[in-house]
């Protein structure tokens, strides 16, 4: 388990929820750590994985990290039940789209809310080694 910073930014009160569903309030202008569960979802492999689920149920986001030099593709999926899985949109920060695939190291985050599972395969992978990690939070 590991901790992330969140500022409360607005005029008011806000409460938000660590990885344990324990609730905080953060004063307006205060910083919290709040808990956050990191999940290894794939290290440092070197071929296409389905990869194993990710329960997200009862959190809101996930970040998913993905790093390393590679030459191939990831695709994100989500499942309601937990067993059937089909594509779902992350949204990339930085170019601030929303991408159903990814085809270098970044950061992306996915909405959990509904969500039993995600998973994070490796369809395509022809060079280098990719690594991903989830952090999941219920703010």
């Amino acid at each position: 388990m590991g901790f992330v910073p969140y500022t409360n930014t607005s005029t008011i009160p806000q409460v938000v929820y660590d990885s344990t569903m324990r609730a905080y309030t953060v004063l307006p202008g205060e910083t919290v750590q709040i808990p956050t569960k990191f999940v290894t979802v794939h290290d440092e492999i070197d071929a296409p994985v389905t990869g194993d689920a990710v329960a997200v149920s009862g959190y809101a986001e996930a970040a998913v990290q993905i790093s390393g030099t590679f030459t191939g593709q990831l695709d994100f999926e989500g499942s309601v039940d937990g067993t059937l899985f089909t594509p779902i949109y992350a949204l990339d920060p930085i170019h601030t789209t929303l991408a159903a695939k990814a085809t270098a190291e970044g950061m992306y985050r996915i909405n959990c809310r509904g969500l039993e599972a995600i998973k994070i395969p490796v369809s395509a992978l022809s060079a280098g080694k990719v690594s991903v990690i989830v952090g999941l939070t219920a703010n």
